[in-house]
């Protein structure tokens, strides 16, 4: 199965490693921040019924 996603995607997408974003581990505690408050949105939304 695996084998044949790989294939279709192939097909749709192009990778070009010479703009691939790469995060930066100096940034760790400020991505972990994000994310908390990202998620404590979305979990907000869903209680409310908006998401």
């Amino acid at each position: 199965m695996l084998q044949h996603i790989e294939e279709l995607t192939s097909r749709l997408v192009a990778l070009d490693e010479s703009t691939r974003c790469k995060p930066d581990a100096a940034n760790a505690a400020l991505y972990a921040d994000r994310l908390e408050k990202m998620s404590g949105l979305t979990r907000r939304l869903h209680e409310v019924e908006y998401l």
